[in-house]
């Protein structure tokens, strides 16, 4: 993770006269959003399970406080809303990878439909009777909004909605449902004073909520930038540890585990390419030591570009030898590219009036045996490549020489 993390809910901030918003930018909302939505589903269809329970529980409450309608009661309960309540549930969990792949919106809308459906019904049942007690049912909208801002958890903009139509409700009903000749008509006010309060203590506390679940979502996040920073930092580490640091090839400590490693991967072909600069000590001598090290940067990187990473691998060996690593290749192939890392150099017309040529030069020793994850072996492959680049060097340099014995070649 490369991009800053950041929001409008700060960890460390404390309570202020103007509290944090419950927002983040876009692409941090986004992120927050996803990775919330698969455990809000699973909550929702737990919770949704036992508040159902719960709902047909308040039968009982209906028995008691509006006796006269009890069989509508029954009806709209159980044969209405908890069929309805059923589908959705059933079609969260078994349509569980179709509701994840919908807009997050739809699932945060559907459950508090569902609420509110919950608290119609109510006020519906409370229509239809004539009980004197009946205007008190009203107070059972207090254990719906319970439901929906501290154990469904809405996002506190749909809480804030959510109160504010329940308490509309409540005044539509006492105005369109209550009998005015009602003893207990009095009550009204106290009432609904009481499922106020309850719609604003909980939605303090729904704030609370999800202000503390958006600060451990950056807590996580700025955990994971820190890790993401850290392990950059060690591949960094580890790469300019496996770096020639004055030619930028990879060094010995990356040649050696590179070669254990293809050498490990028995039965096919593995060609090493052993180069020495020619006359170097006299090239540092006549142009001194800071025109050697630009020597061979040049030379490395004239390397490189002729042998692909996806072929192999080009390191310095050591002081002005290089080593190119080539698996799956035959001896064939690997004089080939001998012949196009010689000419390459070549080109380069680097001036060296001290050689023969008057330029910078490479002699190269090639060899090439199947790789059989003997240590021995490779031993044996890389004295061989040693071998045939002392006889480049013997047989004038500028020039490369292939091992005897080499696959691909004729003993």
């Amino acid at each position: 993770m490369n991009e800053q993390v950041h929001g409008a809910v700060d960890p460390r901030a404390g309570w202020t006269w103007r509290p944090p918003r419950l927002a983040f930018p876009h692409e941090q909302e986004q992120r927050f959003i996803s990775a919330c939505r698969e455990a809000r589903l699973s909550h929702f269809v737990r919770s949704g399970a036992v508040a159902l329970l719960v709902y047909n529980l308040f039968l009982i409450s209906d028995h008691l406080m509006a006796p006269d309608v009890f069989e509508e009661a029954v009806r709209v309960r159980l044969l209405y809303f908890t069929p309805f309540a059923l589908g959705m549930l059933l079609i969260a969990s078994l349509g569980r990878a179709t509701m994840l792949a919908l807009p997050p919106w739809v699932t945060e809308v559907a459950v508090v439909f569902s609420g509110l459906v919950a608290a119609y019904s109510l006020i519906y049942i409370l229509g239809q009777s004539s009980s004197d007690v009946a205007p008190l049912y009203r107070a059972g909208l207090v254990p719906i909004i319970v439901y929906g801002n501290l154990v469904q958890r809405f996002r506190f903009r749909e809480a804030v909605i959510f109160v504010l139509l329940l308490l509309v409700l409540y005044v539509v009903s006492s105005v369109w449902y209550v009998d005015p000749a009602s003893p207990y008509r009095f009550l009204d006010l106290p009432i609904f004073l009481f499922v106020f309060s309850i719609g604003a203590y909980t939605l303090v506390v729904n704030y609370r909520i999800e202000l503390e679940e958006r600060r451990r979502f950056v807590r996580t996040e700025r955990a994971a930038a820190a890790r993401a920073r850290l392990e950059a930092s060690q591949r960094e580490l580890d790469a300019q540890a496996r770096r020639d640091p004055l030619t930028g090839v990879p060094n010995r400590r990356h040649l050696d585990a590179y070669l254990q490693q293809q050498w490990a991967v028995t039965g096919r072909a593995v060609s090493v390419l052993l180069i020495d600069v020619d006359h170097f000590k006299l090239f540092n001598d006549r142009h001194g030591h800071p025109a050697g090290d630009q020597c061979l940067r040049h030379v490395a990187q004239s390397l490189q570009r002729a042998v692909s990473p996806a072929s192999g691998v080009v390191a310095r060996w050591g002081g002005e030898e290089f080593m190119v690593v080539l698996p799956g290749v035959d001896v064939r192939r690997a004089q080939e590219l001998a012949e196009a890392l010689r000419a390459g150099v070549y080109g380069l017309a680097l001036r060296h009036e001290a050689a023969p040529c008057q330029r910078v030069t490479i002699s190269v020793g090639v060899a090439s045996m199947v790789a059989d994850g003997d240590a021995m072996a490779l031993e044996r492959l890389l004295a061989m490549a040693d071998g045939a680049l002392y006889q480049a060097k013997q047989g004038g340099r500028n020039t490369w020489r292939a091992a005897p014995g080499s696959v691909g070649q004729a003993g």
